[in-house]
């Protein structure tokens, strides 16, 4: 698995409800206290008897419809099959925009205001899946479950589709984004956090280092068939 799938990867084993009492995180012999935070939105459940999977699993609902709604089929049909199969492939978890709107929340703001940007997340999420995928990368069969892109709709189809995904999330956030309630500095300021994570110099530059690795494992192959036919001389 290259690296963009491993950071975005959220195998998490969801407990039903979040244990009571403080929470301190253990790294080794470090104990990080962590802080508990009220919000005053009201779509958060105060205290210790907050139903995690009850509020994971009601967002997924609400974030599949956005993302269905944001991804009609039109000219050209293919490369938007491509991308709503590679964004509304079952059996995702939804992570990336579950953390945005639940950190939008923790701090009280409104939800709604945070499902574009949330969505936006969720589609480069998938773009970099769909990209990870590819023959010259982990050369993946399949994806959740199902062929990947690239096995359904071929090389050339997938990297299309993972392209456009890009500037669509891009385009979504400042369509969608209600401008009641998000300040214009607020809504460019995520899109900068979103391109720096997608730049060269971030989740690129990963890209690019894996194709370095793969070039240094082959030419060591070379190099060591090379030896063994010259011993053997």
């Amino acid at each position: 698995m290259a690296f963009p799938a491993l950071f975005f990867s959220s195998n998490l084993s969801l407990p039903k409800m979040l244990p009571p009492g403080p929470l301190t995180p253990k790294f080794g012999h470090l104990s990080l206290p962590l802080l508990r935070c009220s919000s005053t939105s009201p779509a958060a459940t105060a205290a210790a008897s907050f139903d995690l999977h009850g509020y994971w699993s009601t967002l997924i609902a609400q974030i599949e419809s956005q993302l269905d709604a944001a991804l009609p089929v039109r000219y050209p049909e293919r490369i938007f099959e491509a991308m709503r199969y590679s964004v509304l492939a079952g059996g995702g978890k939804r992570a990336p925009p579950i953390m945005c709107i639940a950190a939008c929340e923790l701090v009280g703001g409104d939800r709604s205001a945070a499902f574009p940007t949330a969505c936006a997340l969720e589609m480069v999420h998938a773009a970099s899946l769909v990209h990870d995928d590819l023959p010259c990368f982990d050369a993946a069969p399949l994806r959740r479950g199902r062929p990947s892109a690239h096995a359904r709709f071929g090389t050339d189809m997938a990297i299309l589709a993972g392209d456009a995904l890009f500037p669509l999330a891009f385009s979504h956030v400042v369509a969608r984004t209600p401008r009641d309630i998000v300040p214009p500095a607020t809504m460019l300021r995520a899109l900068a956090e979103i391109a720096r994570a997608v730049g060269s110099t971030a989740f690129l530059f990963i890209l690019y280092l894996f194709v370095i690795i793969l070039v240094v494992v082959e030419l060591r192959s070379m190099i060591m068939r090379l030896v063994q036919c010259r011993a053997g001389d």
